[in-house]
């Protein structure tokens, strides 16, 4: 696939890779003009997608927040049997080179489950998922228990990849004085030495050139 390529930002590679896509997108589109069927199946990774560029405030854009959806779908079919476990490391190889890079602390199960309640494919009673056998091989489930969401969720991010460059939700907070900034000694603190700084005496001030001046001259007279 395009994902596993070594070059996947390559832009003669992208451009086949968007016309390949729109070309596939459109013979689903011709045979299920009105999202009923088999059209359903080109929302792979977008249930959990939607639920955490929502739940992320945004913070995820929708590309990657898909790419993180077919990961936890997957993880999903792992649970039911529906996907071998080598199958699952194949695709997870794949996928995991591309997740946005994200702290999944900052969100819990709760917040997914919400918008997954939300999601407007659902027609079940359940949580509504594509869930992958293989490649080509998906398929909708609207059966989705919101413990098995709880379960699959502790598992995934607890073997999300951690990179320094997480985009937390929300603003940041401002940071802390750099370490090694200059601080006014307080009064009555000890130098490097251990021993009371040693206090500063005033000279007393000049008096003006000019007025020395006229003094001089008037003597003089």
């Amino acid at each position: 696939g395009y994902l596993a390529s070594a070059t996947p930002r390559d832009p003669a590679l992208r451009k086949k890779m968007s016309l390949s896509t729109l070309t596939i997108k459109q013979s689903y589109f011709e045979e299920d003009e009105f999202d009923s069927g088999r059209r359903n199946l080109l929302n792979y990774g977008h249930c959990f997608g939607h639920a955490l560029e929502s739940a992320s405030d945004f913070a995820v854009n929708h590309g990657e927040a898909v790419i993180a959806g077919m990961g936890f779908a997957n993880l999903v079919s792992l649970h039911r049997g529906i996907i071998t476990p080598a199958k699952y490391r194949e695709f997870e190889a794949i996928l995991r080179s591309h997740y946005p890079q994200f702290d999944f602390d900052t969100i819990t199960a709760e917040d997914i489950i919400t918008y997954l309640k939300q999601y407007k494919k659902r027609s079940g009673c359940g949580l509504t998922m594509i869930l992958s056998e293989d490649v080509g091989k998906q398929r909708k489930y609207d059966d989705l228990t919101e413990d098995e969401v709880r379960t699959v969720f502790a598992e995934f991010t607890g073997n999300y990849p951690r990179t320094s460059g997480a985009k937390p939700r929300g603003r940041a907070k401002a940071s802390a004085a750099p370490a090694g900034a200059a601080k006014r000694p307080a009064t009555g603190a000890k130098g490097a030495t251990g021993k009371p700084a040693a206090k500063t005496t005033k000279s007393p001030a000049r008096r003006p050139a000019k007025k020395q001046v006229t003094k001089q001259v008037t003597k003089k007279v």
